[in-house]
């Protein structure tokens, strides 16, 4: 509880007023609010890192936060020990970055192909949530996975 000292009113003796004040509230925990998912080899890392650039933009990434490694895709919703730790823990992401971003990111190609109660998980956390998806060219996909082409169509 907060309480608030008014001085008293111009020549009046005595000591200030007290009043309290509402509690304050912290703000809402900051959202993931946009993912970038795709197809593997479909330049997702990259997408991540250009936009990761731009001023509005905060994206997970790999790097150094004490003594853990933040890693390069989250894959909490596609991954059900991960799902299972909460929302605490796929927040836990998020510290670090600034307040005020219009845009909190992760990148996890996984979320792609990983089926229909991926998309659920991800809807029920925000339903407002904006995909960024990147695809390959099938052909091109299925010579690079395949190797020569040929018979491995």
């Amino acid at each position: 509880v907060a309480v608030a000292l008014a001085s008293p009113p111009t020549g009046a003796a005595g000591p200030p007023a007290c009043r309290l004040l509402p509690p304050v509230r912290e703000p809402p925990v900051r959202a993931f609010n946009f993912l970038i998912v795709g197809a593997q080899k479909s330049a997702t890392t990259n997408a991540r890192f250009v936009l990761s650039k731009h001023p509005d933009v905060w994206m997970v990434g790999r790097r150094k936060k004490g003594a853990r490694n933040i890693p390069a895709e989250v894959k909490y919703f596609n991954v059900d020990r991960k799902y299972q730790k909460g929302l605490g823990w796929y927040h836990s992401f998020m510290e670090g970055a600034p307040p005020g971003k219009a845009v909190y990111g992760e990148k996890t190609v996984d979320y792609m192909a990983a089926g229909v109660e991926v998309l659920r998980r991800i809807h029920a956390y925000n339903p407002a949530m904006k995909l960024l998806v990147l695809l390959r060219e099938g052909i091109t996909e299925g010579e690079h996975v395949g190797g020569a082409g040929g018979d491995n169509y």
